[in-house]
């Protein structure tokens, strides 16, 4: 059906017909109402689907071509998570060209709420394979085609925490006292198995009575060695394993898949289970590693150079540090140096200002050692670098293109910088008008209706619905 009109008594007839409740006549007192419409992804409205020539398949993916050559050769497959499936339900079948370039379809297969994959096996020869859908109403939340994702729908952002449980580097172990297993090592990763293993894990949340990890770990003649088990705590938690001249295995063991956590890494290998934690944009001087401890009314010391350096202890020596918030009282910074006959020099305090803050110690003919010492752990700096080399205390990131909107059908959750590239929903073409009384105390027509006026054409009005509150008591949703 085809809808333009947006006159309340030829719309009204219409909408009789389609939903549940357009037009109520019931007497009740409206407190809050609202329309309702859907925005799922359907394979109609995904580009990804190609048009294809046979009316009863008029959806199809292309997997492959015989112009790709020998990649055509390998295994196609395309997963679909499906969110809802149309009145009737839908099919999927392949469509393939053989070895002697006849066409071949294979048998009709339901498609169903949930993931749906479908393979179609690795040949020898140059060919195409498509998969044809019988409906362009299959709404889905997921979709891959040869194990690229599809654009059409907007990428899951990374959890910021995870279960144990729920995620996929724990294998399953044999005990059911230590069902969940991070795998360090092997013997047959051989001399690498031989180094220090190490696991990192920042815990959020434990279960009730808590929850323990212990070592699994092969012994040079290849007995298994149990370490005792260690309470879980929250926060940081890291076991290492000491480096021996044989190789081993070693495993840490899980008492419990309900530990949340928001940051794991194995061996210096961060987990994909959660999103990695951004860099800070700001820090202290005083969280800084790139600082050592100096006197006492110069606590935090940035030390250039040393005469151990040799000739490079002679060039240029500069620090710059971008300042965005200095302490009550301010900040001050000196040099301090050594001299061609080995004396210290201490140069004049300077006081630091907030924006970009640079000193530079001019080049010699002598080996020497050069310092920046600074009054106070509390300035706050977005950058720093020391002779060219940026400090890692504060996070130097790479801005990511896309679109950073997330109610945009193609928001990238990685994204930075928002390119303009951002997709919406069509927005509804059915709007709410108002409400009408029909109480009127001299007439016989008592009772109350809605007015939804259409802005555009809608060619099927089961996509929308209506909710109503009566009396405050707040919506169920769509009627």
């Amino acid at each position: 059906m085809s809808l333009t009109s947006t006159n309340i008594s030829s719309l009204t007839g219409l909408l009789f017909q389609k939903t549940k409740t357009l037009l109520l006549l019931a007497v009740f007192t409206v407190s809050s109402l609202n329309v309702f419409a859907q925005t799922p992804t359907k394979i109609s409205d995904c580009s990804e689907f190609v048009t294809g020539t046979n009316a009863s398949w008029p959806y199809v993916l292309e997997a492959t071509t015989v112009a790709a050559g020998v990649s055509s050769q390998a295994a196609q497959t395309f997963t679909m998570n499906i969110t809802t499936l149309p009145t009737g339900g839908a099919d999927v079948r392949v469509y393939k060209t053989t070895a002697n370039g006849s066409a071949f379809f294979g048998t009709p297969q339901a498609l169903t709420l949930g993931s749906n994959t479908v393979t179609v096996a690795a040949v020898s020869f140059n060919r195409a394979v498509k998969f044809q859908f019988s409906s362009g109403d299959v709404e889905f939340d997921a979709l891959t085609l040869n194990g690229v994702a599809s654009s059409c729908v907007a990428p899951t952002p990374p959890p910021t925490t995870s279960l144990i449980s729920d995620c996929g580097d724990f294998v399953t172990g044999t005990n059911a006292s230590w069902p969940y297993i991070l795998e360090a090592t092997t013997v047959a990763a051989g001399v690498s198995s031989q180094a220090a293993q190490t696991f990192t894990m920042n815990i959020t949340t434990l279960p009730a009575g808590g929850a323990d990890v212990r070592v699994y770990k092969t012994t040079a003649n290849g007995s298994a060695f149990f370490a005792t088990p260690q309470a879980l705590t929250l926060g940081s938690n890291t076991i290492t394993v000491a480096a021996v001249s044989f190789n081993r295995a070693v495993k840490f063991q899980f008492s419990s898949g309900a530990v949340e956590f928001d940051a794991l890494s194995l061996n210096g290998v961060a987990s994909s289970c959660v999103a990695p934690t951004p860099p800070p944009t700001t820090s202290l001087i005083s969280d800084c590693g790139d600082f050592v401890s100096g006197p006492t009314a110069w606590p935090y010391v940035l030390e250039a150079t040393t005469v151990a350096a040799g000739a490079s202890s002679q060039g240029a020596q500069t620090f710059t540090m971008n300042i965005t918030n200095l302490p009550a009282g301010g900040a001050n910074v000196r040099v301090a140096k050594t001299t061609a006959n080995g004396n210290w020099f201490l140069a004049n305090p300077v006081a630091l200002a907030l924006g970009a803050n640079s000193v530079t110690v001019p080049a010699v003919s002598f080996n020497r050692s050069v310092k920046f010492q600074f009054s106070s752990g509390a300035v706050e700096f977005d950058d720093l670098t020391l002779n060219g080399v940026t400090s890692t205390c504060v996070g130097s990131v790479t801005p990511v293109s896309g679109c950073t909107d997330s109610t945009a059908t193609n928001y990238d959750p990685l994204a930075t910088v928002d390119d303009g590239s951002c997709t919406y929903p069509a927005p509804p073409a059915l709007a709410l008008q108002g409400i009408l009384d029909f109480t009127v105390p001299s007439g016989g027509s008592d009772g109350k209706a809605i007015h939804v006026v259409a802005t555009d054409n809608i060619a099927d009005l089961s996509v929308y619905g209506i909710g109503v509150a009566n009396n405050g008591g707040g919506t169920d949703g769509q009627e």
